[in-house]
């Protein structure tokens, strides 16, 4: 039986499997409702840790922002206002820049990227060890009862730290702006957000894993299951 938390849903939408009891469901939306600010759309923020880059006495890297026509112009205009307005980045006076692209999905939406690959090329490497496929995968193969968790943009629930934050300035036709959590394209990203869900998930490992913001618990009865649900999100 499986069960798929979308950080971008309510409780009320969580996708829940068609074999599951009216009795086991009651219990686990009962269950839940103790943790339904967990379940938003909107990212929230640790003080857990923050992310540093760590570039040396490298001088500053400054990249011209990409030309673009009208069209793109206005979707990164909208990109910015609406990171603006959660709060992720801000205007900047650094001395780094890195340039900005538009990628389309399948679905027709917009990923607003950030090319850091020159900040990268001078950023000292996290050694820090992401899991493996097979093993996360030989894990979760005698469950009998599975949820996962991705959370809401959950780079962006972690801080960057003040002198990353000027590193991680990026440029567009708009101005200049720096993120103050972690952005996606930085080197080290993947590895500081690792280290960060593990350590949040220590005391949990018999029942909980995580592939950087892809929660997974497993039990192997429904009822052991909602302890371990309510174990760590607690």
């Amino acid at each position: 039986m499986y069960g798929d938390w979308d950080g971008e849903a309510g409780i009320e939408e969580l996708r829940l499997p068609d074999d599951l009891s009216s009795q086991d469901k009651d219990q686990l939306l009962a269950a839940l409702k103790d943790f339904e600010t967990v379940f938003s759309n909107k990212p929230g923020r640790t003080d857990l840790a923050v992310h540093s880059i760590e570039t040396g006495s490298h001088r500053p890297i400054y990249s011209r922002h990409y030309p673009v026509n009208e069209k793109v112009r206005q979707e990164i205009k909208w990109e910015i206002a609406e990171m603006e307005e959660l709060g992720v980045i801000r205007p900047s006076m650094s001395p780094w820049a890195s340039p900005v692209v538009l990628v389309r999905k399948q679905d027709g939406t917009i990923r607003f990227c950030v090319v850091y690959r020159k900040l990268n090329g001078i950023t000292s490497p996290d050694a820090y060890p992401m899991p493996r496929m097979d093993t996360l995968l030989d894990r979760l193969g005698p469950a009998k009862v599975t949820s996962s968790f991705d959370l809401s943009k959950g780079f962006w629930q972690m801080a960057l730290n003040p002198d990353a934050m000027a590193n991680s300035a990026f440029t567009t036709p708009m101005g200049l702006y720096e993120f103050t959590v972690l952005p996606f394209g930085l080197r080290n990203s993947p590895a500081s957000f690792q280290r960060l869900i593990n350590n949040l998930l220590q005391g949990c490992e018999q029942f909980a894993m995580a592939y950087i913001d892809d929660i997974a618990i497993f039990s192997q009865d429904f009822k052991s299951h909602l302890t371990h649900l309510t174990t760590v999100l607690d």
